[in-house]
């Protein structure tokens, strides 16, 4: 069977984060792994320690970084997997074998880029999504680095449509308890600072990386052609 990396940053939300790792341990297959990633001046820290080692929990601990930092981190550090999954410490997983349900997916397409249904974008965005290491091993990275925090998934719903290895998976639900939706309290200030320079980070990889990168992945995927 194949084996896929889940990379959980978190902070400042440990018990969302408790939460999203009870419904993970709840409803992932033993196929998948999970390791988080915690700046050390968190708040919450003790918290996240004493609840991870009662769990079993694989973790990085570092000075203050953005969570692409920490994403990358985790993903440059973890080789031996067949596919890699980026997920937020704000979700409740439902769906029971969720990844062997997105491996199973890609696997009969050959490799690519998997998401589910987050109860808020629906098929609209590509959140959390499930990626095959032939592309994440072309390119280099797990999320792209110019990134802070935000546009991760845009970028991954962009590189799937361009490089045609983009797959739905309707059945598999990830709730994305966000703000937006109501579903936690509200953080649109630090939300809106971070977003809007984010959202120029995605348009600057947009108008000069992507052709490339998506060169990268149709070139792991099925030899360049």
């Amino acid at each position: 069977m194949p084996k896929m990396l889940t990379v959980c940053p978190t902070r400042g939300r440990f018990k969302m984060f408790k939460d999203m790792i009870e419904s993970f341990i709840d409803k992932t297959s033993e196929d998948t792994n999970i390791i988080c990633s915690i700046d050390e001046d968190d708040a919450d820290f003790q918290q996240y320690l004493d609840f991870i080692n009662e769990k079993g929990i694989a973790c990085f601990f570092s000075y203050p970084i953005t969570v692409t930092e920490h994403i990358n981190n985790v993903y440059n550090s973890s080789p031996g997997y067949d596919y890699y999954h980026i997920t937020n410490d704000d979700v409740i997983y439902h769906t029971q074998d969720w990844d062997r349900i997105a491996m199973g997916k890609l696997e009969a397409a050959g490799g690519g880029i998997a998401y589910g249904d987050d109860g808020f974008q629906g098929e609209g965005l590509c959140t959390f999504p499930i990626i095959s290491a032939s592309v994440t091993g072309a390119l280099g990275w797990l999320q792209e680095p110019s990134l802070n925090r935000f546009s991760g998934d845009s970028v991954w719903m962009e590189l799937g449509r361009m490089a045609k290895c983009l797959y739905y998976c309707q059945e598999i639900i990830i709730e994305h308890r966000h703000f937006l939706n109501g579903k936690r309290e509200n953080d649109l200030e630090n939300f809106e600072r971070i977003h809007h320079l984010d959202r120029m980070a995605f348009a600057n990889w947009l108008s000069n990386k992507s052709i490339i990168d998506t060169r990268k992945v149709r070139g792991a995927l099925n030899g360049g052609k």
